[in-house]
């Protein structure tokens, strides 16, 4: 019996390998999102993420671009995380979320604009008690709309899970604040009552600085957008739990009465709710979603009265986000199979695709901003042959406005290589494609199945990060499939998902690895399966349905679909998407839940998961791992204590890329 991966020679130097990737990234921008250009059209506010060093999580830097380049003003800088930057409708002024000044206790902060850029200092806005977590200036810019978490508000499980008060004090905490250390012995309260678990909607006076509460006691709003001078619409629920969202509608908020009256509510999910300039509209995205932030889908139009709901035509292309222009038409991007596409939609029906590319919407929550009246865009874009950057897309091409490559960049490229897209066909002949990366040399090579988080996400082209590259250059082909249950190929596609979790989903990544065999890519002796979150919970249940993987990485996964009804922050998620109750469909949960496999638990397994992770909670990695022990089968469990859903800290992804690559060289025999 093999002792722990971490006290190998194999460990220390794959560790030392993607060390050294990161070293040569620090200081470097990871990311870039939330665009705004000014209404002048002449400068951009973008965030950007930094990676700070070895350990920890970076932070994220509010900047404003000239867009013709010649002028870049940094607002914010290390030691502060800024996001959500709005230009008021006059462009003198930007506002934003920051904790200046209050680390990891963010406030509104307006920014007075000139000619020459920056006119002094961001100044503090009030705040109401709690964490902004969204700010929208009113159309004469007087006023500011905020969105409010309380303490112990969920956190989304894209997003890290926790909740927001528990991840704010763990920060400060690491930076070496001792005020906001607990003590040991501290009990982490959860209760029935719900306090301060709410979110809500307030309004500032942006000159006086008064505060005050629009939206109804009971109403939990997810977000706001102003809707004419005297309104809101703000997607909400009546419940603050996490897996409330999924069953959200909207609502209008009269801003003087603080009373709410319910607009619409959709067969699936919404997010991205915003008004039209004159507000006589709003625009919804409504889609399958399977993680709050992550809603990609139809555009849905109405009155401001909630009348006339409509989902408008933007041809086969899954909406990831969308602008209003001032004619009332609005530009969208999104995704179509593989590929982003941009275009103009207006209310009568019309839709104008105006750009396409092989490139992945950037800024991880996608965001876009319009560029002027004609349907030209500002977005992050993340390609196969270059990194994340900042484009304008002008008359149909696309300028780079900030880039971000360097050195090692040119080695993750040398080190992963270029993808493929590859397609198979399902066992009911459906299609299904994929990404295809595939190391040096001469196949059969052993291979991975990594399939992606959701199950409501996709594998896209965006550039290759530093574990897809130590992953390729140690000689492993990765197949990076879609199945059903992926954006990008309608909302049919994606429901196809619901209430079948596990069942044709899990057949056509079979049918992917029966196609990496047949195609002479894989040794079919020296198969693995990995994921993370839903990717974690395939990596669990298709080795109890096919004697086809030599090795398993199991990582922030559901395993046990019982306990997870109850113990997981998503209720919700696993009652749609498993299909119906433990109460009402006992043998459902227990066929698509691999802990109850028994013998069939044959492969060897390394099972990660996150100590504060409320999504996959650690005890379904416990239960599997427990599980998987008692059939004699090798496994290693790895709790990560300062994680929650993922991985997010440097120093926690180097480890687990570590024990990750060892486990398969171990199991696949390349070690």
């Amino acid at each position: 019996m093999h002792g722990p991966t971490s006290e190998t020679d194999r460990y220390r130097e794959i560790v030392a390998r993607y060390r050294g990737l990161i070293e040569r990234a620090i200081g470097g921008v990871e990311s870039i999102g939330q665009p705004d250009v000014s209404p002048d059209g002449s400068r951009v506010a973008v965030v950007l993420e930094i990676l700070d060093g070895l350990e920890g999580r970076g932070h994220t830097e509010l900047h404003v671009l000239a867009l013709d380049g010649s002028r870049r003003w940094q607002v914010t800088g290390a030691g502060v995380d800024a996001r959500d930057p709005r230009w008021t409708r006059g462009g003198a002024a930007l506002t934003f979320i920051a904790d200046i000044g209050t680390r990891h206790r963010p406030a509104p902060f307006l920014l007075e604009m000139g000619d020459d850029g920056p006119s002094g200092e961001p100044r503090r806005l009030a705040s109401p008690p709690g964490f902004p977590e969204l700010g929208r200036p009113s159309p004469d810019g007087t006023r500011l709309l905020l969105v409010v978490a309380g303490e112990h508000a969920e956190v989304a499980d894209g997003l890290g899970s926790g909740s927001v008060g528990e991840l704010a004090a763990q920060a400060a905490a690491d930076d070496g604040d001792a005020a906001a250390t607990r003590p040991a012995w501290a009990p982490a309260v959860e209760t029935t009552g719900g306090e301060d678990e709410w979110r809500t909607t307030w309004l500032l006076d942006v000159a006086t600085g008064a505060t005050r509460q629009v939206s109804p006691d009971g109403m939990n709003t997810w977000e706001a957008d102003w809707l004419g001078p005297d309104a809101a619409v703000v997607v909400a629920s009546d419940s603050p739990a996490e897996d409330a969202w999924y069953e959200a509608g909207l609502a209008r908020l009269d801003l003087a009465t603080a009373t709410a009256t319910p607009l619409y509510r959709g067969e699936w999910q919404l997010q991205f709710a915003a008004g039209s300039p004159d507000g006589r509209r709003l625009a919804v995205i409504e889609g399958v979603a399977s993680d709050r932030y992550f809603t990609a889908g139809e555009v849905v139009v109405m009155e401001a009265d909630g009348s006339g709901a409509r989902p408008l035509d933007t041809g086969a292309v899954d909406v990831h986000a969308f602008r209003w222009l001032e004619d009332g038409r609005l530009v969208a991007a999104g995704t179509e199979g593989m590929e982003s596409v941009a275009g103009v939609v207006g209310i009568d029906g019309s839709w104008r695709e105006t750009w396409r590319s092989a490139a992945a919407l950037g800024g991880g929550v996608s965001s876009i901003a319009a560029l002027g009246p004609l349907g030209d865009i500002v977005l992050p874009l993340d390609g196969p042959d270059e990194p994340v950057r900042l484009v304008a897309i002008e008359h149909g091409a696309a300028r780079t406005v900030l880039g971000t490559r360097g050195a090692v960049h040119d080695e993750l490229a040398a080190a992963a290589g270029m993808a493929r897209v590859v397609e198979w066909t399902a066992r009911d002949g459906t299609s299904i494609g994929g990404l295809l990366y595939l190391p040096a040399g001469v196949g059969p090579f052993p291979a991975i199945l990594w399939v992606h988080g959701g199950p409501v996400s996709a594998a896209d082209q965006s550039f290759p990060d530093a574990r897809l590259a130590v992953l390729v250059e140690a000689g492993y082909a990765v197949l990076r499939p879609n199945p059903r249950g992926s954006t990008g190929r309608g909302r049919a596609f994606a429901a196809a998902v619901v209430g079948d979790m596990g069942g044709e989903d899990a057949h056509d990544l079979l049918a992917g690895v029966q196609w990496l065999i047949a195609e002479g890519i894989a040794d079919p002796a020296r198969i693995a399966v990995a994921g993370v979150s839903y990717g974690g919970y395939m990596a669990a249940l298709l080795p109890t349905l096919s004697d086809r993987f030599a090795a398993a990485i199991v990582a922030s996964p559901l395993t046990d679909m019982f306990s997870a009804y109850y113990a997981s922050s998503l209720t919700v998620f696993v009652r749609d998407y498993v299909g119906g109750t433990p109460a009402t469909d006992p043998s459902r949960y227990l066929d698509r839940s691999p802990v109850f496999a028994g013998e069939r638990l044959r492969t060897p397994s390394l099972i990660t998961n996150g100590l504060r992770d409320r999504a996959t909670p650690m005890g379904q990695a416990v239960e599997l791992f427990r599980a998987i022990r008692e059939q004699g089968t090798e496994a290693e469990l790895a709790i990560y204590p300062t994680e929650g859903h993922g991985f997010s800290d440097v120093a926690t992804r180097t480890d687990w890329v570590g024990r990750m690559v060892t486990w398969l060289d171990r199991h696949l025999g390349t070690g």
